[in-house]
């Protein structure tokens, strides 16, 4: 009995120790410097510093290079609306505060100064030459791990209206299901313009679903910023498909304008 015993212990602890095996994840020194690299740029808020990263450390055309671009052009953005007033005057550009990050085994857990990127990211893939070119991503411990092979698309889009031009961006999906939308925006001429906290997002299978606008500011002419929302509940995103933002443009930065909504069609690749 005591024969059998000690052989099921040792079986127990040999499955124990295989399990934990499977799930620990190596990478080699390189590879750990350019995650490390990666991610110490996300937590930057500099928009320079995020861009030499993603072209150094990213494989080209990957979705990890998808991601890296959405996050700089978040914080691109973010200077050029905080540099103008209602009134359309200029003033230096001014940075975000620093977030921060941490790496152990193969994790990383990233608390920027944008809550839509924070979270924990896993399952690191590289190319031949050592870049990255995808990850997993869940919000926080716990919720919905995905992975950016089927949570991130870049989109196009032809739009333009009244000096307003879009023809980029992308969209992708949290941990919830809920949809990020980022828009590329191109004031060529028109006078100053905003938009407001709320829009709607219409998904692929016709359902209409009231989104979260970030990052409001007040555009000029000659300018370029990105649109970004948050959609309140989960929402259909399929490649080859056909989606329509209705962005809640208002004229002259709000305070003396009118309402001016347009309705983007974008279409996932």
């Amino acid at each position: 009995m005591k024969k059998i015993l000690s052989g099921l212990v040792a079986f127990l602890f040999l499955f124990s120790v295989s399990a934990v095996s499977a799930q620990a994840v190596t990478y080699s020194a390189a590879q750990e410097r350019a995650i490390k690299a990666l991610f110490a740029s996300f937590a930057s808020s500099q928009p320079a510093t995020i861009q030499k990263a993603v072209n150094t450390r990213t494989a080209a055309n990957s979705k990890a290079r998808l991601f890296g671009n959405v996050v700089k052009n978040h914080f691109s953005s973010r200077e050029y609306l905080k540099a103008i007033d209602t009134y359309g005057n200029i003033s230096p550009t001014m940075q975000d505060p620093k977030g921060k990050y941490s790496y152990k085994r193969g994790t990383v857990r990233l608390d920027s100064y944008f809550d839509f990127f924070d979270g924990i990211y896993t399952d690191f893939k590289f190319d031949k030459s050592g870049k990255i070119t995808s990850f997993s991503k869940r919000d926080t411990k716990g919720a919905t791990k995905r992975n950016l092979s089927n949570s991130i698309f870049d989109v196009t889009v032809n739009f333009s209206n009244s000096g307003m031009k879009i023809n980029s961006g992308a969209v992708l999906i949290n941990s919830q299901g809920k949809v990020f939308t980022q828009l590329r925006l191109e004031q060529e001429f028109g006078g100053l313009i905003s938009w407001t906290e709320r829009g709607n997002y219409r998904s692929p299978d016709g359902t209409v679903h009231v989104v979260d606008n970030y990052e409001l500011g007040c555009m000029a002419d000659k300018g370029v910023a990105y649109y970004e929302s948050l959609s309140q509940t989960p929402a259909v995103v399929a490649p080859a498909t056909t989606a329509v933002a209705t962005i809640p443009f208002q004229t002259d930065c709000a305070k003396r304008g009118t309402n001016r909504p347009a309705n983007v069609l974008i279409t996932t690749n």
